[in-house]
């Protein structure tokens, strides 16, 4: 039996039939595995418009094997799937994509409530003023002529925007200075935008947040990759509790209104911001501001408040991570009963 995904399993581990990169840029290689029974020798076919190409794989090892295509010189939908004399397995879909860097805005537009940025003909950086700051990208066709350079927004509270010749845009909060430095996007053959990344400048020097974490409580020069991690002991960076949001000692903190992970990098007093894009909204984060106390109740009020769990659950417990079956698991429960031990 052929195994393969187009993404890793986990995040920590290669597991030995995945493709990568999972979304390839024009011209960079491919390795595509797969797992198959011992003695099964697959080919790899892989289409490219109506042309259609049969690929020799390496042995890995008894019951892996890769394949390795491109570099491709444009961006395209590829088509690949495996066949071998017993079996020939479903079509899986590849994008290589175009990757665009942007470091100054084509057009800005001031508004009553804060600044539309043009990055591109069809991506606008909105930036809106309210009890938080909420910056949204969106994959939209321009229809605008307006551009003021020198357009400045301040709101009530004092938070300035306003975009310079040094980046795309620098809000200052406080004494705090977050600056957009860049803006990283990759398209599909269609133009559709697949992944965004937003360059961050501000100086911090100390992170708090971004969920349960193992490594450390300050995240400043650390990595959150935004994927739930089941990871036995160890868990190093990994974590199946992680959160968007974070703070600084600025004293703002920035929550990711997303339903895909979102990667994040805090370095050198920089934030970088990567997500899969799945509409037309690209990315949406919401900064906050006030003392840690200040931003966690902003965070509640957006998020929801905890519950409070039922009153059995503060009872004693009991855990074991060597539990590997039911079986292990009801003679555990039958000492519990057997001892009358006072356990939940």
């Amino acid at each position: 039996m052929i195994k393969h995904t187009e993404t890793q399993l986990v995040s920590f581990e290669d597991c030995g039939f995945a493709r990568d990169p999972e979304i390839p840029v024009i011209g960079e290689i491919v390795r595509i595995c797969c797992r198959t029974d011992k003695d099964e020798k697959p080919r790899l076919i892989v289409t490219e418009g109506n042309l259609e190409t049969e690929y020799e794989g390496q042995k890995v090892d008894d019951c892996h094997m890769a394949f390795q295509i491109g570099p491709f010189t444009e961006s395209q939908l590829i088509r690949y799937r495996f066949r071998s004399a017993d079996e020939e397995t479903e079509t899986y879909e590849m994008n290589v994509v175009t990757e665009e860097r942007y470091t100054r805005p084509q057009s800005i537009v001031k508004e009553e409530d804060g600044i539309s940025i043009w990055i591109a003909r069809d991506i606008c950086c909105r930036i809106k003023c309210g009890r938080e700051l909420l910056i949204s990208f969106s994959q939209q066709i321009s229809a605008l002529t307006e551009n003021d350079e020198r357009s400045e927004y301040v709101s009530e509270s004092g938070i300035r925007i306003r975009s310079d010749a040094e980046c795309m845009c620098r809000i200052s909060i406080n004494d705090a200075i977050l600056a957009l430095k860049m803006v990283t996007v990759w398209r599909n053959c269609t133009g559709k935008i697949v992944r965004i990344r937003q360059e961050y400048c501000s100086g911090q020097t100390y992170v708090i947040g971004t969920g349960e974490r193992f490594d450390a409580v300050d995240q400043q020069g650390k990595h959150t990759n935004g994927n739930v991690t089941e990871h036995f002991t160890h868990q190093g960076d990994q974590t199946y509790l992680p959160v968007p949001f974070f703070m600084t000692e600025q004293g703002w903190g920035c929550l990711c209104d997303s339903a895909v992970p979102v990667s994040i990098d805090f370095a050198d007093g920089s934030i970088v911001m990567t997500r899969e894009t799945e509409e037309t909204t690209l990315a949406e984060d919401r900064i906050l501001f006030g003392s840690v106390k200040e931003q966690l109740k902003q965070y509640s009020d957006l998020t929801g408040s905890p519950v409070l769990p039922p009153e059995w659950a503060f009872g004693v417990w009991i855990s074991g991570n060597g539990w590997n079956d039911d079986a292990e698991v009801d003679q555990q429960l039958q000492s519990v009963k057997h001892y009358h031990y006072p356990a939940s």
